[in-house]
């Protein structure tokens, strides 16, 4: 990333900060406010990081709502920090929420802009020394939520987790934790929630992990992460883009029987590895109706029976997770995705009520730009509403799935 551009990207987010809160005025934001730091993960032998995954969605419109700190730092093989901004208290009070609401979403359009800038400049990986960088920057502030989300393959090819070494040589995950705490290498997480999007994921030319592998790489984190005080660990089922990075600096290729050899020297006893997805479920409106133009149920009862099925089976399933996807018939576009979005939503807060843990589920409204969407709008404009019926529905669909990679690269 040239500075130059670096420099013009936060000069227009100030810019716009300033815009936004003289010209329109302000009210107040979020009771607790969110410290955001970001690890970008732009490198090579990786995917390129969709803007609109929801997770990353979520967090930077959280914080730009709280009025927080954001922070973005690059993995690449000498990590820094790239930027750094805090969203100004609003000067004047009594706006609408929906006013409020815009302002927010504008300055998170912005910080998404910033964050397409933030790609490695120096070759390997070490996702270790950012999650330390991460670590400093959210330590350094003692108000509100911190979050670090991590946007990253957590493949390492340089530092203390360089997976061509082996994990320094341990024999147990014990062993992995207790090395890193005697070289002192070990984060200051306390307090902090983590949430990781793309643990494991690669791009050509690294060969693709297993499933099996992918799950024994979030343990090996998980163990790190939480020994190192973190308040939470979310491993985030975001859909990938099928784009890889192009013109990044060199990372090594790892060979895949390497990153086998690697995980076979410790013992993983405590990482659950079934991972044979469960059947997707379609709830199309023989099933669960909802008001027209509404995420709102025509009859309640009927929808629990039905979404009681899909609780029974995740229930039974514990280590299997889920996208709830929401789709529409055509219509306008910006409507039918946030339409589309709060049905799915709905089907979510109904399987939380029936026990479902919400970090196994990861939610998207496609409106109706999906992969199963029928033809309901003859080239003349005849609507076809047998087609179109099929169309309106939410599906629950392994992460692990068939169904599931059909998602690749779907905005």
């Amino acid at each position: 990333m040239k500075k130059t551009v670096f420099f013009k990207w936060m000069g227009t987010l100030c810019l716009v900060f300033l815009l936004a809160f003289n010209v329109t005025g302000c009210g107040k934001g979020a009771e607790e406010k969110v410290s955001l730091t970001i690890l970008v993960g732009a490198h090579g032998n990786s995917m390129e990081i969709p803007l609109n995954s929801a997770t990353l969605s979520r967090w930077i419109l959280e914080t730009c709502s709280s009025f927080g700190d954001i922070c973005m730092i690059n993995v690449d093989g000498n990590p820094v920090v790239k930027y750094q901004a805090t969203i100004p208290e609003p000067k004047v009070s009594g706006l609408s929420s929906n006013k409020l609401k815009s302002i927010a979403e504008g300055n998170a359009a912005e910080v998404k802009k910033v964050l397409q800038t933030v790609t490695a400049e120096t070759e390997e990986v070490d996702t270790l020394r950012a999650i330390q960088m991460g670590a400093q920057s959210l330590q350094s502030t003692d108000q509100g939520k911190k979050v670090l989300l991590i946007l990253d393959s957590g493949l390492c090819t340089t530092g203390q987790l360089d997976i061509r070494e082996g994990f320094l040589k341990a024999k147990s995950l014990d062993e992995v934790v207790e090395g890193l705490r005697s070289l002192g290498e070990l984060p200051d997480l306390n307090g902090v929630d983590v949430i990781w999007s793309y643990c494991g994921e690669t791009a050509p030319p690294q060969d693709a992990l297993s499933e099996l592998d992918k799950k024994k790489l979030k343990g090996l984190w998980e163990s790190v992460l939480r020994a190192a005080g973190a308040k939470s660990v979310t491993f985030s089922v975001d859909f990938n883009s099928s784009v890889p990075y192009t013109g990044m600096p060199s990372v090594s290729v790892v060979e895949t029987d390497r990153i086998r050899l690697s995980f076979d020297k410790i013992s993983m006893e405590n990482v659950k590895i079934d991972l044979t997805p469960i059947d997707t479920f379609v709830l199309d409106e023989t099933r669960v109706r909802f008001v027209g133009d509404q995420a709102v149920f025509v009859d309640e009862r009927a929808a629990e029976g039905a979404v009681q099925e899909i609780a029974d089976e995740l229930l039974a399933h514990k280590d299997n997770q889920v996208y709830i996807i929401g789709t529409t018939a055509t219509g306008n576009e910006a409507f039918c995705q946030n339409l589309s979005r709060d049905r799915a939503e709905a089907v979510k807060s109904m399987l939380i009520e029936m026990g479902v843990e919400e970090d196994r589920m990861l939610v998207y409204g496609l409106g109706f730009n999906d992969p199963w969407h029928q033809n309901d709008v003859e080239t003349d404009g005849t609507w076809k509403e047998e087609a179109a019926v099929l169309n309106r529905k939410v599906l629950v669909i392994d992460v692990n799935s068939a169904e599931a990679k059909k998602l690749q690269g779907v905005n």
